[in-house]
């Protein structure tokens, strides 16, 4: 009991501090670009279709904006504590670090996931003045959209459990996986990137309407599949994540605390 209102404390924390400030601006501005985007390509496109939807979700906000917050929130998760040689946290009834890293991790995620999903809905509700666009498939694209940036979250915060400088790293990791990986053509290597099976997952909720394939996707792959890789992964990062964690925790005696 002690370690759940420990988690929803430190959660609801994390939740705030994401909104607020400075850091709630920069949030704002980065997911009003999809936003921007959309206006832009229904205004200056002459034959618009749904495959236009599409780019902008998987492009801008699933390739661009998604996983940029991501390694700054993830690394954030971790990024205020004092490691090293020194007691982190030192309290007369200890919240465990892992709980620690998994209410912070939630709680930050949580913050820029009602941008997010705002941000993809405004962009839903911009093409669908000019193209069939149900609130069905909106919401899907939401989902998708959430679940990727989700899985961004963990991996980038799992690095910072491991490595001190998960910033620059991330960023150079972003770039090959998300950026040149997968973008290949159709062949096995893409499949080491996120994206790409978010993109699995959007192309399949449309497959009936689309015109054109993403490049680097394989015709075999299917929904179900690319969900349970990302679940995967997604669980894999946590666990490696809180497992670090929970391995340089530091733990007193109640009597010298």
């Amino acid at each position: 009991m002690r370690s759940l209102r420990g988690f929803l404390l430190l959660g609801r924390h994390a939740f705030a501090t994401t909104l607020s400030g400075r850091r709630l601006l920069v949030l704002v501005l980065l997911a009003a670009v999809p936003v921007g985007v959309s206006v832009l390509v229904v205004e200056f496109d002459q034959r618009l279709r749904l495959d236009d939807f599409l780019d902008v979700v998987s492009r801008v906000v699933l390739q661009a904006v998604a996983p940029l917050v991501a390694l700054f929130l993830g690394v954030a998760v971790l990024g205020d504590e004092i490691d090293g040689r020194t007691i982190t946290y030192l309290f007369t009834r200890p919240v465990p670090r892992p709980v620690v890293f998994l209410a912070r991790l939630l709680g930050a995620a949580c913050g820029f996931a009602v941008l997010l999903a705002l941000s993809v809905t405004a962009c839903g509700a911009v093409f669908g003045g000019h193209i069939d666009l149900s609130a069905a498939e909106i919401g899907g694209s939401v989902a998708v959209a959430l679940l990727g940036f989700l899985v961004y979250v963990a991996i980038f915060a799992a690095l910072r459990a491991f490595l001190r400088r998960a910033l620059f790293i991330g960023f150079f990791l972003g770039i090959i996986f998300e950026g040149m990986i997968a973008n290949l053509p159709a062949t096995r290597l893409s499949l080491c990137s996120v994206w790409h099976h978010t993109a699995v997952l959007l192309t399949r909720l449309f497959e009936d309407r689309i015109h054109r394939m993403p490049r680097g996707l394989l015709a075999t792959e299917t929904a179900a599949g690319s969900l349970q890789v990302l679940l995967g992964v997604l669980l894999v990062a946590v666990a490696l994540g809180a497992w670090k964690v929970h391995a340089r925790e530091v733990r007193v005696p109640s009597a010298v605390a």
